[in-house]
């Protein structure tokens, strides 16, 4: 039976080549070539008729091929962990914006914030004969980053504070967000803030406490607690019902992340906490939901177009052969005060 299901199973059409397409709108490879480069006028009954072979037949161009005959990559790879924040999607679809208007496809792949995966899934960006790599890191990149230098590929470090002067950096200035987010708070009256992190010693997220730490320093009654927040719903939940317990609780949330941020949301319900007139929030890194939300949230606004903007411009000086010393640019977010930040509660 498993010989009859091996003799029926379909066969795989052959992939068409740019012959088939030729030989299918009666005219040279030269000419379909020619249509699909952009690189020479042609007929526009021709150019017709190419493009219609193309459709019925459903061929694609190979890129690289095409990128190794121009003497020039076209190709931009991209490495991020992962595409659940707003802020990875934002800052993925401005590239794919820029490169399409200077003539180059963006390639994307995921670490999942593993650092063998990032390593993985950069050497098939490499095999692909990228002209430069878009890296927004996992949090342990040593290795990616020494085979990027060996490799000897233009190369943009993205939104990690990284201590490697061998790349060009653009990144968003947390401590100098958090700061703002401190003042805005202490000048609504609170002064017992916790920050809630579902990981407190990775690096963003300690300079994301410094940052508030610096802005409370002026305040000597001022406090900080750092809530280390279970992935787990019910865990979290008792998590900041006992954070939200006694004389001394906070008045004021700020919390990472889209999902960390939804968690917060929810337990607050849960537990019949109203924002903001019994706890104040903060989203830090705005989800995408920040503004349908009830009531809308106060959030840090990565300047994501920004981020883009400033990679790209560095990535091309490099792909062109500019060597300027090391950039490393650190931009500052926005604040966007809304519903759910509100004064401090009067004390009971």
């Amino acid at each position: 039976m498993s010989s009859d299901a091996s003799r029926d199973a379909p066969r795989r059409r052959p992939r068409p080549t740019i012959t088939d397409v030729a030989r299918e709108a009666g005219v040279s490879t030269g000419t379909v070539s020619h249509v699909l480069n952009g690189s020479r006028d042609v007929s526009a009954e021709r150019r017709e008729r190419v493009m219609r072979a193309v459709r019925d037949l459903g061929y694609v161009p190979n890129l690289l091929a095409q990128s190794l005959r121009r003497n020039r990559a076209t190709l931009i790879g991209l490495c991020m962990p992962h595409a659940a924040f707003g802020y990875f999607v934002a800052l993925s679809e401005a590239f794919e914006g820029l490169a399409a208007e200077a003539g180059y496809d963006i390639l994307h792949v995921f670490s999942r914030q593993d650092s063998d995966t990032e390593l993985h899934r950069v050497e098939t960006l490499l095999r692909f004969d990228i002209g430069g790599l878009l890296l927004l890191p996992s949090w342990e990149p040593g290795a990616t980053l020494d085979r990027l230098a060996r490799a000897a590929v233009p190369t943009v470090i993205l939104d990690r504070p990284i201590e490697d002067a061998r790349f060009d950096q653009v990144r968003v200035d947390v401590r100098a967000a958090m700061r703002r987010a401190a003042a805005e708070l202490l000048a609504r009256g609170h002064r017992r803030l916790a920050f809630v992190s579902a990981n407190p010693r990775l690096l963003i997220s300690r300079h994301r406490i410094e940052g508030l730490r610096q802005g409370l320093a002026e305040v000597p009654r001022a406090s900080l607690e750092i809530i280390e927040r279970s992935e787990n719903a019910a865990t979290f939940l008792e998590q900041l019902a006992t954070a939200m317990r006694g004389p001394k609780r906070p008045t004021a949330l700020l919390a990472t992340n889209t999902q960390g941020v939804e968690q917060v949301v929810r337990a607050l319900a849960a537990l019949g906490l109203r924002c903001p007139e019994d706890v104040s929030l903060i989203a830090v890194d705005e989800p995408p939901w920040s503004e349908m939300a009830t009531p809308r949230l106060s959030a840090i606004r990565p300047p994501a177009s920004e981020v883009a903007c400033r990679a790209w411009e560095l990535l091309l000086a490099r792909m062109q052969g500019v060597r300027p010393r090391v950039r490393r640019l650190a931009l500052e977010p926005e604040l966007r005060v809304a519903e759910s930040l509100g004064q401090a509660p009067a004390r009971r």
